[in-house]
């Protein structure tokens, strides 16, 4: 039987699994389902999921990014609204299963939104069926989308632009995604996924679940719905980011009432953490459970990197004394982490100088929360070296700045 888990043996398992402990040789080719095995990656910045591959697979090279941009581009890899009604980057494998799973969490931003409410009186069915017919003809940002439904329907643009993405499996298009190319964000459906083929209950039953009256005792807005694909994402999510308690996967998840579906999911690890707390974990190769005392290298993580974000307890990868001195978060922008010993010791910033070409000067500042330990610094430089080199190559200065931001 496994001894209770402390906080730092979960961040070491969890790190394990994010191949954030020790870099995993990928060909480019495997790359999709190397994503898909990290949960996806979320990527509503449309480049710094790049960064999350460097930090984990070894040997990843620009070249490498660039091969990576051309499965965005062919559709080898899809970004899509999805856990959390975030984006996502994943393959079309499991693309269509993660959004029917997560279709919930977008009928309750339907709900829960002021400016949607003016959706009721319109027939969303037929929204939902001319938004698709819109984009078979071809790909549409959000505002052509929405302005095009307004010309029939009776509702704000915007609202109607939102309610063709929470029905219908939306993709953003290349070259938005691609490395190093820029592009509005523009709308295509998932190849094969069609009108009639809603996440969830099926699309006739859109107004009862955006719409109509909540009876008292009615199940949460987000309650999840039992289905094959929402089991194998919860399987998907603990291989990933386990061991989890159930609170964790439905932060994850964005999902509620997970335990009724957990409960009675055969194959599962019940597992105990040190504070009491029940997990649940996959049996088999994918439940890493290292040591705690693994030696867990300096990583710059990205700035959405969802191991930050994936848990509701966070004590595995975040120190609390460093959490009480990070920066506030202005207008949606993330400051990326830095870890030292697997938890977050401050943060980094790439700062361009110039037009930001190739000749131009470039610095990587990391900003320390905490004093640095024996050996620290220097796997840290190394670190952001690789970093710097990555997001920022040419021949004019380059220089890593190392601040320590306590008294």
């Amino acid at each position: 039987m496994v001894a209770p888990l402390t906080s730092r043996a979960l961040g070491r398992a969890t790190l394990a699994r994010q191949h954030l402990l020790e870099r995993t040789p990928v060909a480019v080719a495997d790359v999709p389902a190397f994503v898909d095995a990290l949960g996806g990656l979320q990527a509503q910045h449309p480049q710094s999921f790049y960064t999350g591959l460097l930090s984990r697979i070894d040997g990843f090279t620009r070249a490498d990014a660039a091969a990576v941009g051309e499965l965005v581009e062919t559709g080898a890899l899809v970004r899509l609204a999805v856990m959390r009604s975030t984006i996502h980057l994943c393959s079309p494998r499991v693309a269509g299963a993660w959004r029917r799973a997560s279709q919930p969490v977008l009928d309750m931003e339907m709900r829960q939104v002021v400016r949607f409410r003016a959706l009721a009186a319109v027939d969303v069915v037929a929204v939902a069926r001319r938004a698709a017919e819109l984009l078979a003809e071809g790909e549409l940002t959000t505002a052509q989308l929405g302005a095009a439904l307004a010309l029939e329907f009776e509702a704000p643009a915007d609202a109607l632009g939102y309610a063709a993405r929470n029905a219908l499996t939306l993709v953003q298009a290349p070259p938005r995604g691609v490395f190093e190319r820029a592009g509005a964000t523009r709308y295509r459906q998932l190849p094969g996924s069609g009108v009639d083929e809603p996440f969830g209950p099926d699309l006739e039953d859109l107004p009862r679940r955006w719409f109509a009256e909540r009876p008292r005792g009615s199940r949460p807005l987000a309650a999840v719905v039992d289905q094959p694909g929402v089991r194998a994402l919860i399987r998907t999510a603990l291989a990933a980011y386990g061991p989890m308690s159930v609170r964790d996967l439905q932060r994850f998840t964005a999902l509620t009432r997970l335990a009724e579906i957990t409960d009675d999911m055969p194959g599962l690890v019940r597992l105990r953490a040190a504070d009491g707390r029940d997990l649940l974990d996959v049996d088999g190769e994918a439940a890493a459970l290292p040591d705690e005392d693994t030696p867990a290298p300096a990583r710059l993580l990205y700035d959405y990197d969802a191991v930050l974000l994936a848990h509701d307890d966070r004590t595995r990868v975040i120190d609390p004394a460093v959490s009480a001195r990070w920066p506030v978060v202005t207008n949606g922008v993330q400051h990326p982490a830095v870890l030292l010993d697997g938890l977050t010791a401050g943060y980094w910033a790439l700062r361009r100088e110039g037009r930001g070409g190739p000749g131009d000067p470039a610095r990587l500042v990391v900003t320390l929360l905490r004093r640095t330990r024996t050996g620290e610094r220097p796997a840290l430089r190394r670190e952001a070296d690789r970093v710097l080199a990555f997001l920022a190559p040419g021949d004019g200065e380059r220089e890593v700045r190392l601040d320590v931001a306590v008294d």
